[in-house]
């Protein structure tokens, strides 16, 4: 229940840390052009699975949850709840995929 550092040596050590731990990790984020581009970027390179919760799967889960303030807290539960219970709405994020891309 940590924000992730902003650095890409914190990062990568946040990264390495947890795939010597747990072995296979894969890093979810809900903005991957903007904020999550650098946490994208270094945990692909760390080896680490990445995916993409899309904008509007992210907001049909959210209703989902009390509350009607959004909050980064509540972002970060939907996405892992997201990646932990409902993997089929998650798109991965492949490096040649223009069109994922071009939408974000």
């Amino acid at each position: 229940d940590k924000q992730l550092p902003n650095s890409e040596p914190k990062l990568r050590a946040v990264f390495d840390k947890l795939t010597a731990k747990f072995g296979t990790v894969l890093l979810v984020v809900d903005q991957p052009a903007s904020i999550g581009a650098l946490p994208l970027t270094v945990a692909r390179d760390a080896g680490c699975e990445v995916a993409y919760l899309p904008g509007l799967a992210m907001r049909r889960i959210a209703d989902l949850y009390p509350g009607e303030a959004k909050t980064d807290a509540k972002d970060a539960t939907v996405i892992a709840d997201a990646a932990r219970t409902m993997p089929h709405t998650l798109r991965t994020l492949d490096l040649t995929d223009e069109v994922t891309a071009e939408l974000t």
